[in-house]
């Protein structure tokens, strides 16, 4: 069922009523470091266009164009992007650290990425120093780099703690369940 679908039958069923607002909320923006960032414009023959009247072969889903994947080996995560833009490369980040990351690189056009971290331990909330996220490796996974330290080691970026506007939704009514 589609997020579409179920927002109608919500508001069928338990007339939902919603409405979006835009709230400060805690965020990381991504930013330029270096000008010479090593971050690569796509290549359009490095990925593989989707067809949407097929299936994918199992063998291109990994490296389809305007996609990113998150893998990981033992302690260390790994994220390839093939052909997105920075906003999208952005959002995927988000799903990685506590807060959602905002695109204020102003970098235009479709890029290839791989980064490599180490996996943060689920059992500790990141340190921050200064408001800014700890750069230090993770004790536990042999001198591998947080992925703060990463994306700007690796790619010229930098994570920076913020507070931003974002849209959120707001349930203004909604009827309680009933048996049937």
């Amino acid at each position: 069922m589609t997020g579409i679908m179920l927002l109608g039958l919500l508001r069928e069923r338990f007339h939902l009523q919603i409405h979006t607002e835009p709230r400060n909320t805690p965020v990381f923006l991504l930013t330029v470091v270096d000008r010479a960032h090593t971050v690569k414009p796509a290549d359009i023959n490095a990925c593989v266009v989707r067809n949407l009247s097929t299936f994918p072969s199992p063998s291109s889903v990994s490296r389809e164009c305007g996609t990113t994947s998150l893998n990981g080996r033992g302690g260390m995560r790994l994220v390839d992007s093939y052909s997105v833009p920075m906003a999208s490369f952005a959002a995927a980040l988000s799903s990685l650290v506590d807060r959602p990351i905002v695109d204020r690189t102003g970098m235009t056009g479709n890029y290839d990425i791989h980064l490599e971290f180490a996996k943060e331990s689920t059992s500790s909330v990141p340190v921050t120093l200064n408001g800014e996220p700890s750069s230090s490796p993770d004790p536990g996974d042999s001198g591998m780099v947080s992925i703060f330290t990463a994306v700007q080691k690796q790619l010229g970026l930098k994570l920076l703690a913020s507070i931003a506007p974002l849209d959120v939704i707001v349930v203004d009514h909604i009827d309680e369940a009933t048996e049937n």
